[in-house]
């Protein structure tokens, strides 16, 4: 009965790992249960609410993003397999970007020459370390007006050298 429930709640034509989902969680709820508290599963069988305690466990554990289940088995099956998509073409066009990318921010390097140290620091470290005008702010103990005036003039001298 509970190897046809946990079936059940796995299928899906869109999950080819369906057969292991179902194994694995079925597996993980047995495991929670025998941790279970001894009164509680007696209490539950007694009312006849046990099938469905154990059903609405597995669709919890299965579906939710927060679960044990998620996090030990989908969530590595999903990176897994992304990685397993990838081909060799594209990781030529993988190349490509990045080499790309390279040419764009040495480009970028170069116009930074031409701004003033402190201009291009907190352009720098407001990109690189994705800080908020706020959170850079706290963290230099520079006001927000200073730093966005800074790195506006910075964005706006980039793109202006870059449209030349």
């Amino acid at each position: 009965m509970l190897q046809e429930m946990s079936e059940k709640i796995t299928s899906s034509h869109l999950n080819p790992t369906r057969q292991t989902d179902s194994e694995d969680l079925l597996h993980d709820i047995i495991l929670y249960l025998n941790d279970f508290q001894e009164e509680k599963v007696l209490q539950l069988i007694s009312k006849k609410q046990m099938s469905y305690y154990i059903a609405r466990m597995m669709i919890w554990q299965y579906h939710s993003n927060t679960s044990k289940f998620y996090k030990t088995y989908k969530k590595q099956r999903m990176f897994l397999s992304f990685f397993g998509d990838i081909k060799e073409n594209d990781n030529k066009e993988i190349i490509k970007q990045k080499n790309e990318d390279e040419k764009k921010l040495q480009l970028i390097d170069d116009i930074l020459k031409d701004l003033e140290w402190f201009e291009v620091e907190a352009f720098k470290i407001y990109y690189k370390d994705k800080h908020s005008y706020s959170t850079l702010s706290k963290a230099t103990k520079i006001s927000k007006n200073t730093l966005y005036k800074a790195i506006r003039k910075v964005h706006d001298y980039i793109k202006y050298k870059v449209n030349e």
